[in-house]
């Protein structure tokens, strides 16, 4: 595994093997429109995404099928002085404080799963294999944080990624370094 501090790189390795590609603005515009389709318009703005996006270098990712949205996923690597925000529940997931989250060099302590949604059913199991792409590959060493958005969300964050329910509605999943060997 690369140093956390190529976190980006590996992550647009380990997405871009289940044919993901880095969203472009456009991208986000569909991937967000659809996302609110699927659970409402509670959800971080277009351009907060797209901002979020530029801070990170790359946080948003999509999968296409003929051209056509089939799944998408974006995860936030965070600061270590996000982890007590997020343990109180007090992680605001619609529009992330930007002091929190970690540049592009910068090592993170933490991530969140920010979204992931598939708008098929192969899209449902690229999302899925994205989002353990994502916690075994990438970050196996972090803290999984994330808010489900659907009872669906929520078993898988639950089930498959081993998270508990913390404050404010977010789950918690611990660092499974050994995954990372394996």
């Amino acid at each position: 595994m690369p140093a956390a501090s190529d976190h980006l790189s590996h992550t647009i390795q380990a997405l871009s093997a289940l044919g993901f590609r880095k969203a472009s603005a456009c991208d986000i515009v569909s991937a967000r429109n659809a996302a609110a389709a699927l659970v409402g318009d509670d959800i971080a703005t277009s351009e907060t995404l797209c901002e979020v996006h530029a801070i990170t270098g790359g946080c948003a990712f999509v999968a296409r099928l003929g051209g056509e949205l089939i799944a998408m996923i974006s995860v936030i690597p965070l600061r270590r002085a996000a982890i007590p925000v997020l343990e109180a529940g007090a992680f605001d997931g619609v529009a992330p404080p930007r002091r929190l989250i970690a540049r592009p060099g910068e090592p993170p302590a933490a991530f969140y799963v920010w979204g992931a949604a598939g708008l098929s059913w192969r899209g449902r199991r690229l999302a899925l294999a994205a989002s353990v792409a994502v916690r075994d590959e990438v970050y196996p060493d972090l803290p999984l944080y994330a808010r489900a958005a659907t009872a669906d969300g929520e078993r898988v964050l639950q089930r498959r990624m081993g998270a508990i329910p913390i404050a404010g509605g977010l789950v918690r999943a611990a660092p499974r370094p050994w995954r990372a060997a394996a």
